[in-house]
């Protein structure tokens, strides 16, 4: 029988409400100069992540304002090239434009448009070049950090619908550890049989699913050395994959966001 993690989020939320409500009637976006270091924390953290978590327990109308920051910050940081230009943002890049677009992406999903799999592919390949590039320890899969953003990479492509290439990702002979090592076996193993999918494999994935999705996730040798790790995007982003490849026919049929909202949030 599956957990449900819901009444923990309601919870939560019940008793956070007003912050909540507060914190999606600022204008972040006014306010660029504490941010222009890490323009991509305007789309992500300060927006898609406290739009899910609106989602997640029914607050859609909440939800969509992030959501639209979340796209509104995007188009500026694009159209501004704030990605660029400084020492701490060049060190960053391209991994913190494939953050920006990853977030105008999804957020434009669960605002209703359909979900961009050419900008996720996009997406996959800047997370690659920076884990080979610009991470400190350039593509050897030592730090988490790494680690975590070489995950996201192969996420993001298979939800392009680019096996071929998350395959390619995936042949890295370093080896992982944590949750990432896990993962990494998972969806190498998902991308080898697809779409030949056992449901003996099915169960192994609902399992995984289950446990990541868990508001609380942690992940490392106790709650205080927990390996670091984006665990909204992590949650998200099994559950868009699951959808399409474990629930549905069809990787290439759209992508329901309110089926997959409801499975990360049960």
């Amino acid at each position: 029988m599956r957990r449900s993690y819901l009444e923990r989020r309601l919870s939560g939320w019940s008793r956070h409400s007003e912050a909540w409500r507060a914190l999606s009637r600022l204008d972040f976006v006014l306010d660029w100069g504490k941010l222009v270091a890490i323009p991509e924390l305007m789309v992500g953290a300060r927006s898609l992540v406290p739009g899910l978590e609106c989602e997640y327990v029914g607050q859609t109308d909440t939800a969509r304002v992030f959501f639209q920051r979340a796209v509104t910050a995007a188009d500026r940081i694009l159209a501004d090239r704030l990605c660029q230009g400084l020492p701490m943002t060049n060190a960053a890049y391209p991994r913190n434009l494939a953050v920006v677009l990853r977030g105008r992406a999804y957020a434009r999903w669960l605002l209703g448009e359909p979900l961009d799999r050419k900008e996720l592919r996009r997406v996959a390949e800047h997370f690659v070049e920076w884990c080979s590039t610009k991470a400190v320890d350039r593509g050897r899969l030592d730090d988490p950090l790494t680690m975590d953003f070489f995950i996201a990479a192969v996420r993001a492509a298979m939800i392009a619908c680019e096996l071929d290439y998350a395959g390619e990702v995936l042949k890295v002979k370093h080896k992982l550890r944590w949750h990432f090592d896990e993962e990494r076996s998972l969806l190498g193993r998902l991308v080898e049989m697809y779409p030949d999918v056992t449901d003996a494999f099915d169960i192994e994935f609902e399992a995984f699913f289950d446990k990541v999705r868990d508001p609380d996730y942690q992940d490392g040798p106790s709650v205080k050395e927990s390996v670091p790790h984006d665990r909204e995007m992590l949650a998200l982003e099994t559950g868009i994959i699951r959808e399409m490849y474990i629930i549905r026919a069809s990787p290439h049929d759209p992508v329901d966001p309110q089926a997959v909202i409801d499975a990360v949030a049960y």
